[in-house]
């Protein structure tokens, strides 16, 4: 992880045993950074990394809600933090190849993904950009 301040790039190891697929960052309202990839999920305390296994994929996207909860979306999984636990959803018929996930001030979920043009499940290269809303 790397921050810049005015004397320059500062770095942190964030962590030092992972196979990195993708990785996705958001800053919370103190500002600390929270950070998803290959299935982990870490999150700076202020003094320290902690990082925490959240089994959804290793291509995950994710965004933070307005009380600072992820919400972690890959494949078909949806799993989100209720400040006590973590709750995964699967979605049987959900979106499989989604590209961003962003959080409402009611706090539903709204992830952006692509389906294939030819309507088959997988392609190189996504040709319809649609959008999914799921209400709480």
């Amino acid at each position: 992880y790397a921050k810049k301040t005015g004397m320059g790039w500062v770095t942190t190891a964030v962590d030092s045993d992972c196979s990195l697929w993708a990785a996705s960052l958001a800053l919370d309202a103190a500002g600390n950074p929270h950070i998803c990839y290959s299935s982990k999920y870490a999150r700076w305390t202020g003094s320290a990394w902690k990082i925490e296994t959240v089994n959804v994929g290793r291509i995950t996207t994710f965004a933070l809600d307005t009380n600072g909860n992820p919400h972690i979306y890959s494949g078909s999984k949806y799993a989100k933090w209720t400040g006590t636990e973590w709750v995964i959803v699967v979605y049987k018929d959900g979106p499989r190849l989604a590209y961003s996930i962003a959080v409402d001030p009611a706090g539903n979920p709204h992830i952006i993904f692509g389906n294939c043009s030819d309507g088959s499940e997988w392609c190189p290269n996504p040709r319809i950009l649609k959008h999914a809303q799921y209400k709480t």
